[in-house]
């Protein structure tokens, strides 16, 4: 029997690096083979669950940042008092720009340390880079915690801010580790169900904490609040420290399970070397289908240049050249920079809108739990985003050949027209269906651009190709988070400890993100004429 016959039920058609062979493949037992390769591919993708799980945490920010108005309305002073308040915002006296600016702290160690998480990911492989995430998710969580609970003898903003820089660093850790093992376990055809699951468990991660939060739930410690028995709220120092016990012991757990098989076995996928991806071609459905065999050998790889000769609109770029050299990267990383930091913008700043909808006097307790809920919203879509996208690329792509990036532009789209609606109707009644849009397109977008990144660029050095698209959110939810902020804070009465409420507080911030995101749908829907 022919060699690649021998080879082809293996973990769906991998194919042994050249690099790590020799002209013959020494014989293997396939069903040994594919059994236990199997097994531990199967194992690695759950481990992988666990470290996603632990990434997404920094969508809790609005959870426990701003409760409620007490502090600022002369009502509730008398009626909850707090001698002790439980928001971050309320304790530590903290404005909304600086709440924003520790948002985005945590966002920066997300997103900026992408390509040197990616690059340790390539390098050393996933187990190192993930037992220093849990030490990272620890460090951060409980010195929020201990801030916050005047353990330490200053509360600056500052302080909670390299504090949270470190969660989004340990959280970038997880990501990578999970998303790049992943990609280099499965085949190509099915990298968009394996990375819409994976990423949406970090989606999901938000939801499945807040839930969570339920438990830390506590009365004020204060005499006169003790006749309020309605009046409750997170107990933040309390959940801070269990987020810096589960994300941290989550993380060792997924050390355990978490193997890159190329590294282990030696065995990869690879595409043909005479088959760089055009996005022309694929758009017309000349890519190689599923029957076709997806463009995968299972053989030693062809050392032979392409008889083709490469040209500058050659998506699949060597792994030792820039990756953008392309204009393609150059204009897929712009989009993605903005169309991120839309949503970023939004749910960092979920909680301070709950709070501008609500009317004056209203309940603390029905605030803080309606910003629980829209937390909850947001993850839930965020996650459901994140497996539609993924699954729906594979079929479409495989069915009748269409370009994965439809899917990034149909994201942007819905991005444009939710914020157009947060502009013009803004209002409790309403805000659940706009949050549920915003989480399903933002999902939406990360399911569909790492597929996108690892299709043209290859994905030999995918953690560190998609490491630097990972500096897009950082950079579009600082720019935006602080539009907002400022936006928020202009909009303030003048009167000390005033609060802004309505729609207009905000109204500015919606309009430009509306008009950015229609605006960027035309160049990449240019990219398919390159």
């Amino acid at each position: 029997m022919p060699r690649t016959q021998a080879l082809a039920p293996i973990i769906s058609e991998p194919v042994r690096s050249v690099a790590d062979s020799d002209d013959v493949i020494p014989d293997l037992d396939t069903v040994t083979l594919n059994s236990a390769i199997k097994y531990r591919r199967n194992v690695s993708f759950v481990a992988s669950l666990f470290a996603m799980v632990c990434g997404g945490t920094l969508y809790l920010f609005s959870a426990y940042a701003t409760t409620c108005p007490c502090k600022f309305n002369s009502i509730y002073l008398r009626a909850v008092k707090l001698t002790s308040p439980f928001s971050v915002a309320e304790k530590l006296g903290y404005t909304q720009t600086q709440m924003n600016l520790i948002a985005s702290a945590g966002g920066l160690g997300l997103y900026l340390s992408g390509p040197a998480m990616g690059s340790f990911v390539d390098q050393y492989g996933p187990k190192k880079v993930v037992l220093a995430s849990a030490v990272l998710l620890f460090t951060g969580y409980s010195c929020m915690a201990l801030t916050f609970n005047g353990t330490f003898a200053h509360s600056s903003f500052l302080l909670v801010a390299v504090s949270y820089g470190l969660v989004g660093l340990g959280s970038a850790g997880s990501y990578n580790a999970a998303i790049t093992t992943n990609v280099r376990n499965f085949h190509p055809r099915d990298h968009g169900f394996v990375v819409g699951i994976s990423v949406s468990l970090f989606g999901l991660s938000a939801f499945i904490f807040s839930q969570l939060s339920a438990f830390f739930y506590r009365r004020p410690l204060s005499a006169e609040s003790l006749s309020a028995p309605h009046h409750e709220a997170i107990d933040t120092y309390a959940f801070l420290m269990f987020l810096a016990w589960a994300t941290g012991g989550a993380n060792l757990v997924a050390t355990l399970g978490l193997t890159d098989l190329s590294k282990d076995t030696g065995i990869v996928y690879q595409r043909r070397s005479s088959e760089s991806v055009h996005v022309g071609e694929e758009r017309r459905g000349l890519l190689p289908t599923e029957e076709e065999g997806s463009g995968i050998d299972v053989r030693v790889e062809d050392t032979q240049p392409s008889a083709r000769a490469p040209n500058r609109e050659d998506r699949h770029i060597s792994v030792d050249a820039s990756l953008f050299q392309s204009t393609d990267a150059w204009i897929l990383f712009v989009a993605f920079l903005l169309l991120t930091g839309t949503g970023l913008m939004f749910i960092n700043n979920i909680g301070a809108i709950v709070v501008s909808l609500f009317p004056l006097a209203s309940d603390p307790v029905l605030i803080s739990k309606a910003q629980a809920r829209q937390v909850s919203i947001i993850s839930v879509f965020n996650c459901a985003g994140r497996i539609i996208t993924g699954l729906a690329s594979d079929t479409a792509q495989r069915k009748w050949g269409t370009h994965r990036l439809s899917f990034m532009i149909m994201g942007a789209g819905l991005l444009a027209v939710t914020q157009a609606a947060l502009a013009v109707s803004s209002s409790m009644d309403v805000l659940h269906i706009w949050t549920a849009l915003v989480g399903f397109s933002y999902g939406s977008l990360f399911s569909s651009a790492p597929v996108i990144v690892g299709t043209w660029f290859g994905i030999k050095k995918f953690g560190t190709h998609w490491g630097w698209f990972q500096w897009g959110p950082a950079a579009g939810g600082q720019l935006w988070n602080t539009v907002f902020g400022a936006i928020m804070d202009a909009s303030r009465p003048i009167k000390p400890d005033a609060e802004c409420k309505g729609s207009h507080c905000f109204q500015l911030a919606f309009v430009l993100t509306a008009l950015r995101a229609l605006a960027l749908a035309a160049p990449n829907v240019g990219i398919f004429d390159i």
